[in-house]
């Protein structure tokens, strides 16, 4: 079952993923090929079914569930993708969840929401428990080490929500509460102290990432929302996914996002980008298909965006993007090196 506090323990270890698997109940795998081609080998006994989601809008995601038999354990295999819609699955047949990440694109294999892509924006439909998340360190440390690395971004992003979470506070938009974030801070410092360790992909690492995830899990839970970790940053690269309709590693297009927010609103850019270059996550946009066009009208448009999708309030309902500050925006980023 999930800890008292709602946030899943933490197998951590080499071989965790065969041990999870060596199952005698019946199961049902959410994951896709190269992932499961990974995974799938420590498989003893064949589950019921293996799905792979093609897309994470409500309609396709309901087909998904419905052609999987009824199951006692359902494993997201994979990343993000394959974390959220596992999590779908649990939900609607009410059985057990287990996560096991071969890459770390982001925080979705502990988080209890379950997140869909309505008329092209992430919507929350509900949250389910997950039995526990496996870490397993040999997989982890086979994938590609960027696709481990990026995981960080979804601690680091804290560095600009907690800026967003005091502007909303001083608007009287949310109420600010002082031990939640100064707990968000300390575990913002812990991932900075094991930037080097998170460049090599050793298992410190690779821990330091999930015990975030954990940390910033438990703060949501106790706060009621996600203001510790999530604000300007996360909208926009909801934004550039809504602009472009496609879908990106989450950790590759926060770095991007979290790197452009950063640099307008004066948070430690250089500070920040600095953390960035040695975990070794390069926050160029072209690299993962951004053009330089598409993150200027996502910057110049973020305000109409957040105001008319409802999102809470945050330092770009305050303030104008002009097209100058974005391409000005966008330079910074390219120029890093």
């Amino acid at each position: 079952m999930p800890g008292s506090t709602g946030v899943p323990p933490i197998q951590y270890g080499y071989g965790t993923a065969s041990k999870a698997l060596d199952l005698s109940v019946s199961y049902a795998v959410v994951t896709m090929d190269v992932p499961w081609s990974i995974v799938g080998e420590f498989v003893a006994t064949p589950p019921q079914k293996i799905v792979e989601p093609t897309s994470m809008t409500l309609d396709a995601l309901e087909s998904m569930a419905r052609s999987i038999p009824k199951v006692e354990v359902v494993f997201g295999i994979g990343g993000g993708t394959a974390h959220d819609a596992a999590k779908f699955v649990a939900m609607q047949q009410g059985c057990r969840l287990i996560q096991i990440p071969t890459m770390i694109g982001g925080d979705a294999a502990l988080t209890p929401p379950v997140g869909v892509r309505k008329e092209g924006r992430v919507r929350y439909i509900g949250s389910v428990p997950c039995d526990r998340v496996v870490v397993d360190y040999a997989i982890l440390q086979n994938a590609p080490p960027e696709l481990v690395r990026i995981g960080a971004c979804d601690c680091l992003s804290s560095e600009t929500a907690l800026h967003d979470w005091r502007i909303a506070a001083g608007a009287d938009q949310a109420a600010w509460d002082e031990a939640v974030s100064h707990d968000a801070c300390r575990t913002l410092d812990s991932i900075r102290r094991s930037r080097f360790q998170i460049h090599d992909c050793t298992p410190r690492g690779i821990r330091a990432i999930f015990d975030g995830f954990a940390s910033y899990a438990k703060l949501a839970l106790d706060l009621g929302n996600d203001r510790a970790q999530e604000g300007s940053e996360h909208f926009l690269a909801y934004f550039v996914e809504f602009l472009t309709k496609r879908p990106y590693v989450h950790g590759q297009l926060l770095g991007v996002c979290l790197a452009a927010v950063a640099y307008l609103f004066g948070e430690s850019f250089s500070g920040l980008m600095s953390t960035l270059d040695d975990m070794g996550i390069n926050t160029d946009p072209t690299r993962i298909g951004i053009t330089a066009d598409i993150l200027i009208d996502a910057l110049v448009g973020l305000q109409d965006f957040v105001r008319e999708g409802g999102y809470y309030y945050t330092h770009v309902h305050e303030r104008t993007i002009s097209r100058t500050e974005a391409r000005e925006s966008v330079r910074a980023l390219t120029s890093v090196k």
